[in-house]
């Protein structure tokens, strides 16, 4: 089902798709000065997509977490397949690691910061003294004001009448090409999970890297970025034998009706990039005109563990 559905949604947003990736690309190798993804990159990328692959394919049998995380995987690799069955000359040549490294835009921004320690070991880093910082950092003073990404907002009215929630994004204007998307799968019994979810996305993303998901369970997910330099951790915390942020956060979704079952579900193979504070609001907890009950807000602050 999903993989159908996938591939659908690759075919429907070809030109869409090749303008995103390929925007997103030209502007992140910028950042490294090349003309294609350094090699050290590709290893951290070809690593963690083996990890992921493997270890979600021998568990999925037993493991309902590693079952939605081989789903997710084969969600997000048929819209490249609908994409490449789509496209035509003019169109971008997506490679498998240029697909991965696009979903996770999110978890690159610490890679490359982990790929620039590395190199620090070998004297081929770019590190300066940064004013942000006592630690060495490897990129520009401007490059961390502009890696940041969003912020939310959560408003009870008067008397509790009724509970807002918002969320607001910014990024360069290469970021600007969006979709909202609504998908309501219809997961087995066995499967278990929600059934539709709406979110703010990007053209080939079977996510919301803002974040800002509404599903049918009554939950609403938002988070913002809290980025954290911090080399010693990096350095202790971060392999890639770990599970992306870009997965972790669509298990979480579908396999929790609590926020409490979220965060358990979250954190499980913590990959240490892209840290945020999530904040799963649950309307279940909520009854207008009276104040939400224990569990209504549940605000977790992932960094490395």
């Amino acid at each position: 089902m999903m993989t159908c559905a996938g591939l659908i949604e690759g075919s429907l947003t070809t030109q869409r798709i090749s303008d995103s990736v390929y925007l997103y690309k030209v502007n992140t190798l910028k950042d490294f000065g090349t003309d294609d993804w350094p090699d050290d990159v590709l290893s951290y990328i070809k690593n963690n997509m083996m990890y992921t692959n493997i270890i979600s394919t021998f568990g999925k049998r037993t493991d309902p977490w590693l079952q939605h995380v081989d789903l997710v995987v084969k969600h997000s690799n048929s819209i490249l397949t609908g994409y490449n069955k789509s496209k035509s000359p003019s169109h971008m040549n997506i490679t498998q690691y240029d697909w991965w490294i696009y979903q996770s835009a999110g978890d690159m921004e610490d890679i490359m910061a982990i790929i620039e320690l590395q190199k620090a070991k070998t004297g081929k880093n770019r590190y300066h003294a940064s004013k942000n910082s006592t630690l060495n950092l490897p990129f520009s003073d401007q490059w961390y004001d502009v890696h940041h990404h969003c912020s939310g907002l959560i408003f009870a009215t008067p008397g509790f009448t009724d509970v807002f929630v918002s969320h607001d994004s910014w990024s360069g204007l290469y970021d600007m090409n969006r979709i909202a998307k609504d998908y309501d799968f219809k997961f087995s019994d066995r499967i278990g999970g929600p059934k539709r979810m709406l979110f703010s996305s990007a053209p080939g993303r079977p996510y919301s890297m803002d974040d800002f998901w509404q599903i049918d369970n009554n939950l609403v997910v938002i988070e913002t970025t809290i980025h954290n330099w911090n080399n010693e951790l990096y350095e202790k915390y971060c392999r890639p034998s770990q599970i992306f942020t870009w997965i972790r956060v669509q298990v979480a979704n579908r396999l929790s009706s609590s926020g409490q079952e979220w965060t358990t579900n979250f954190i499980r193979q913590n990959s240490g990039t892209y840290n945020n504070q999530y904040i799963v609001i649950d309307y279940n907890k909520f009854k207008p005109g009276s104040k939400p009950s224990f569990g209504f807000i549940t605000a977790i602050i992932k960094a490395f563990t």
